[in-house]
């Protein structure tokens, strides 16, 4: 039996095909993923614990995605959750850098996104 708890990922992405692609990404890289599609949804989803992984898109319905990443720290602070940009607002992108683990623009490939939620896995203590 596999002892080892199996990581979370919430994907906070509103184009729904884009999220299900981030999800199943994360998914076959060893993640348990959950896909909201606003900040409501996302926060919602957080009374549920912290994630280790959140894949953020910056332009969401209702609520910004650097605004929603603010509301988070708030709240329930990021100490051992990773936090992934994804974005196709580079200027908007480069003012989370440093402050979140990676930003990734797009258009992001399934292939890469995988590749990289190995890396975090690799070195993400447990």
């Amino acid at each position: 039996m596999d002892t080892q708890k199996k990581r979370t990922a919430l994907v906070v992405e509103d184009h729904l095909g884009q999220g299900m692609v981030f999800k199943a990404a994360l998914e076959l890289a060893g993640f348990r993923a959950v896909l909201a599609q606003n900040g409501p949804k996302a926060m919602a989803e957080l009374s549920n614990g912290l994630p280790d992984l959140i894949l953020l898109d910056l332009h969401l319905p209702g609520m910004r995605g650097d605004d929603l990443l603010k509301q988070i720290e708030q709240d329930y602070g990021l100490d051992g959750t990773r936090v992934i940009v994804a974005t196709g607002d580079p200027a908007l992108g480069e003012t989370l850098e440093g402050k979140v683990t990676l930003v990734l623009k797009k258009p992001l490939g399934f292939s890469h996104l995988q590749q990289v939620a190995h890396q975090i896995l690799a070195v993400a203590p447990h």
